[in-house]
């Protein structure tokens, strides 16, 4: 009987450890800290109501990053993605880039998408009105599968003359 625990102790501590390892193996990575708030100057901000208005009266391309200020994706695209950005470009601000704030949006990922090309915040797109009518030229979003890496927006942003070398 003795014989019996003791081997069975030893098995179940033999597989405790397989168990462990296998998690230590394929356990996620630990990511930095992301605050809970937007570090950076957000200058000038829209929201849903107010930024079609504008795009509209400008009659030029405009350039739009849409983002949730409590979004933690938005939050990282600000504090990690364009604060680095800004600091090795050493620029204070991105002159023709203009934010939308889209915390009250109520509207469904397909009304967003037919609206404004995106179905996920943080997105950068570009949009061109024509005779009262928004034409979504590109558009780059964060997604589930994709999230947005630096040199994506980057690309994104000197593609679109955001950002010069």
């Amino acid at each position: 009987m003795i014989k019996r625990a003791v081997f069975y102790t030893f098995v179940l501590l033999l597989v405790s450890f397989g168990v462990y390892r296998v998690y230590q193996e394929y356990a996620p990575d630990v990511i930095e800290y992301i605050p809970e708030t937007i570090d950076y100057q957000i200058s000038p901000l829209y929201n849903q109501n107010t930024i079609d208005d504008f795009i509209i009266n400008s009659k030029e391309e405009c350039f739009v990053m849409f983002y949730k200020s409590y979004g933690t994706n938005s939050i990282y695209v600000f504090n990690k993605i364009m604060a680095r950005i800004l600091q090795e470009k050493q620029i204070a601000s991105i002159d023709k880039l203009v934010f939308c704030n889209m915390d009250t949006l109520e509207s469904t990922e397909t009304e967003t998408k037919n609206h404004w090309g995106f179905y996920q915040t943080p997105a950068f797109v570009r949009i061109k009105p024509e005779d009262n009518v928004l034409q979504i030229v590109s558009a780059l979003e964060w997604s589930n599968t994709n999230s947005l890496s630096y040199d994506e927006v980057v690309s994104w942003l000197t593609a679109n003359d955001l950002l010069h070398n």
